[in-house]
């Protein structure tokens, strides 16, 4: 199938998505000041630059789009851009590579790394993080 778009107007799309501040990361943002949990957000100094880590706790916490991210118990992954096919399975793949990777590091290096799924509800999201701090 042939893109509808030229690579010009696909480029401008593409370029639209948003990379941080979306809504399930402000939903993450909200829990962790509402449990008064302090944190730094986008740490560049780490494996896969965590959305965020907790500044008095060993984790880190991973906001991951269910689509880009290739969430197999929500349904979304199972949608595939009609165009380019192998491009996309590619770069699904790649990225999926180097998410292990980061997360092995991150683990190596003695953090815990929570993944927070954008379907993911408040509570669940909320619960997970009390859960996860009373711990470490």
């Amino acid at each position: 199938m042939v893109d509808i778009f030229t690579p010009e107007q696909r480029s401008k799309i593409m370029k639209k998505i948003k990379g941080r501040d979306t809504g399930p990361e402000k939903r993450v943002q909200a829990i962790l000041d509402t449990l008064s949990i302090p944190y730094t957000c986008q740490d560049r100094d780490l494996p896969g630059t965590p959305d965020f880590v907790l500044d008095n706790h060993p984790l880190v916490i991973c906001v991951n789009g269910c689509f880009w991210h290739r969430h197999d118990a929500c349904g979304a992954s199972r949608k595939m851009p009609k165009t380019n096919v192998s491009y996309w399975k590619k770069k699904f793949r790649d990225g999926a590579a180097r998410e292990s990777r980061d997360r092995d590091t991150l683990l190596m290096m003695g953090y815990a790394v929570l993944v927070v799924w954008e379907c993911a509800s408040y509570e669940d999201i909320m619960n997970a993080i009390i859960k996860i701090t009373s711990k470490i």
